[in-house]
């Protein structure tokens, strides 16, 4: 049997040839690493997401009481971050399967992204009420209300949910921390009050409200004015943060990110965006300790597992990257970037038939996969 090294992916390509050919080779190979970084690090672009939910919406018109269909469409649009459009459909899912205590959660989540909280926290006590020992629930009202500062109602929300599930690890482990953060706030002398806090967060609601409608520019200007206002505005930050790394601006985007972090460790999207920054500048360390704290605060998040699969892969430390692939796979099962690199890392483990089982799953989910039916037949072609 041949070397799989030899062909299973187009980075290993490179390696390949540039062994064969030498220094030569090294400016074209350079060329394509860089492009096939981009595309690899730029996550499921939004073309491709927008075909699949139009493959979903035609599905639809055949099956329009299926809910599971509409769930798959909100959960694309999450994924692409259309909140509004999300909870439309997460609305649908909920019509035709309202005892899905699920789907409440689910819908809850599309409005706390869009800033309505008072929504998102009717559906989590519908939830509650409804399965009363629905854990994933109080442990999201919990979440939210951390978020904006209701540290005692947070409290009480993790502790609720340990009375259902008294092993539930993050329950506990956020509790424990909520906690010990009270008590080191109590013994700091109070602030004065005034309404900057209010004032500032009318104009961060605003930024919220234009990032619905794309109106990015915008959304900066409040999300600055906020801050202008109250400076110590985490959520602005945050935004602020994810906004600048999307037009490519690292340095602005890193200086927020760090800027949120410091006003609350526990943002996990914060850490998050800051790991995809140092990522995408190649610095792999930091990357890894920003995706290992969001995780620790949020470890339901595919694509932090997945972001450090391609770290690890990329050292060449396949036995990791294959772990975090999979855990990525296992949270969101229709994750086809993470099944296909988990095909690959098989491949440099010369595990081939884990690797077709994985490359099989990937077409299951996106038929249109480029290199899956490249690398499958090299597969069965040196198995003759």
């Amino acid at each position: 049997m041949r070397n799989l090294s030899s062909f299973n992916s187009p980075i290993r390509t490179i390696k390949r040839n540039f062994r064969e050919k030498g220094p030569y080779y090294i400016g074209g190979a350079i060329v394509i690493i860089i492009i096939l970084l981009i595309l690899l690090l730029r996550g499921c672009g939004p073309s491709e997401m927008e075909q699949r939910i139009a493959m979903y919406l035609q599905l639809l018109n055949e099956r329009p009481d299926d809910h599971l269909l509409y769930q798959k469409v909100a959960e694309a649009y999450d994924e692409i971050g259309d909140f509004d459009k999300a909870a439309e459909a997460y609305k649908k899912a909920l019509e035709l399967k309202p005892d899905n205590t699920a789907l409440y959660n689910k819908l809850a989540k599309a409005y706390e992204r869009q800033g309505y909280n008072q929504k998102a926290s009717d559906l989590y006590n519908k939830a509650k009420k409804a399965e009363p020992d629905n854990v994933q629930a109080y442990i999201n009202m919990a979440k939210m209300y951390e978020k904006q500062g209701m540290i005692d109602d947070a409290i009480n929300e993790y502790k609720n949910a340990l009375k259902y599930d008294p092993d539930n690890k993050e329950a506990k482990e956020a509790l424990e921390r909520l906690i010990k953060q009270k008590k080191e706030d109590d013994k700091k002398p109070e602030k004065i009050e005034d309404d900057s806090i209010d004032r500032a967060l009318e104009y961060y609601k605003k930024g919220l409200e234009e990032e619905k409608k794309e109106n990015y520019n915008k959304a900066k200007k409040n999300y600055h004015k906020a801050i202008d206002i109250y400076p110590d505005m985490h959520q602005s930050h945050s935004r602020l943060g994810e906004l600048y790394f999307n037009e490519k601006e690292d340095t602005k985007a890193i200086k927020h990110l760090k800027k949120a972090i410091n006003l609350n460790p526990n943002d996990a999207n914060a850490h998050f965006v800051l790991g995809k920054v140092y990522q995408k500048k190649q610095l792999y360390d930091p990357a890894i300790k920003e995706y290992e704290k969001s995780l620790e605060i949020e470890p339901d998040n595919a694509y932090a597992y997945y972001r450090l699969g391609i770290i690890y892969y990329l050292k060449g430390k396949y036995n990791k990257a294959k772990e975090l692939f999979t855990k990525a796979t296992l949270l969101k099962p229709d994750f086809d970037k993470a099944f296909y690199n988990l095909g690959v890392t098989e491949q440099e483990l010369n595990n081939t038939s884990k690797a077709l089982k994985a490359y099989k799953e990937t077409i299951k989910i996106n038929p249109s996969k480029k290199y899956v039916h490249f690398n499958r037949g090299r597969i069965y072609n040196d198995q003759k």
